[in-house]
């Protein structure tokens, strides 16, 4: 598996809105909240809505969870 590095988040999110991937699978099954949905936000690019609360704190984390997974594993994440 090749490691693909971005330039920044937004050029992470668009490829990662030309891909089905782990978290997208709950609305390809139908389970949360419709397939439909995941359609559009892949297809035409319609966002999903605004940023929950457990997103913004995901987010927010991001930086201070790479780090510990860099101390943890000696692999830098870009």
């Amino acid at each position: 598996m090749r490691r693909k590095t971005f330039k920044d988040r937004t050029a992470w999110l668009e490829a990662r809105r030309q891909t089905i991937g782990s978290s997208d699978s709950a609305m390809v099954l139908g389970v949360r909240p419709s397939p439909l949905i995941l359609y559009n936000e892949k297809i035409h690019g319609i966002q999903r809505g605004p940023v929950s609360i457990p997103q913004r704190v995901g987010l927010a984390l991001e930086p201070t969870i790479a780090d510990l997974y860099t101390e943890q594993t000696g692999i830098a994440i870009a």
